[in-house]
């Protein structure tokens, strides 16, 4: 929803998290930076509309990821599960 490299250090970075184009809602989305030789790592859940907002609290690297699983639907065999992973890397000056 926000071009990252607008942002600045102690800013906040909204996204809006889609399945194959509904919203995500109340799916756990983790953003993890580097900063050097420091890491950090924010969880947090996406609201009833999707929509997830990352602290930008370091300077460094990013990545927002999350996993969404749900039971397979088609051509599974002896699956009961399929899993979805997603991610968004971008640079904080």
């Amino acid at each position: 929803m926000d071009n990252p490299y607008e942002k600045k250090v102690g800013g906040k970075l909204r996204f809006k998290i889609l399945f194959t184009g509904e919203s995500l809602v109340d799916k756990t989305v983790f953003a993890d930076n580097r900063n050097g030789e420091k890491f950090s790592k924010q969880k947090m859940k996406t609201d009833n509309n999707g929509i997830v907002e990352v602290k930008l609290n370091n300077r460094g690297t990013w990545l927002v990821r999350l996993v969404f699983m749900r039971r397979c639907m088609d051509q599974c065999g002896d699956t009961d599960w399929e899993s979805f992973w997603g991610s968004y890397s971008f640079g904080v000056k």
